[in-house]
């Protein structure tokens, strides 16, 4: 599967704001897995037209791909899929209120048939798994902790 160019975005985040809460915000200095403190949660940001560049560029894969079904929309699948710098791999950042969401449903499905082509990465907080071929797990989970720096 090839992933979407950034900046091809074919829908709008709508009432998702999933972003907001799994995804870390050097700018503002907000960490992984709590909400930031300018969104409400279902409605969006409050300093939208003032957010900071990590915000601005980033656009998760369900934004990015239309062949992508509504119920793996991130504020409904609990997962926000997006892709590394380099496109590479695939990382799954998971809502830590629901920790296993990665592995249910449909977004299970396609975490998995994924993982069989391409490496995905699982971010739950400050946690990292891999699912990917066996030799490749340590090599992937070295990976994801240098691009998180």
């Amino acid at each position: 599967m090839d992933l979407p160019v950034l900046g091809q975005r074919k829908r709008q985040c709508g009432a998702c704001t999933m972003c907001c809460k799994v995804m870390g915000v050097t700018e503002l200095e907000k960490p992984p897995a709590v909400w930031c403190e300018h969104c409400t949660p279902g409605k969006g940001c409050n300093i939208y037209e003032d957010r900071p560049p990590t915000c601005r560029e980033f656009e998760c894969l369900w934004l990015l791909d239309e062949s992508w079904p509504e119920d793996v929309r991130p504020d409904k699948s609990h997962v926000v899929m997006a892709a590394t710098k380099d496109g590479a791999r695939l990382v799954a950042n998971v809502d830590p209120a629901r920790p296993n969401a990665y592995m249910t449903g449909r977004i299970g499905t396609i975490l998995r048939n994924l993982s069989d082509s391409k490496d995905v990465i699982i971010v739950i907080g400050d946690k990292r798994k891999a699912l990917t071929t066996q030799g490749r797990a340590q090599e992937l989970l070295r990976l994801a902790a240098e691009e998180r720096k």
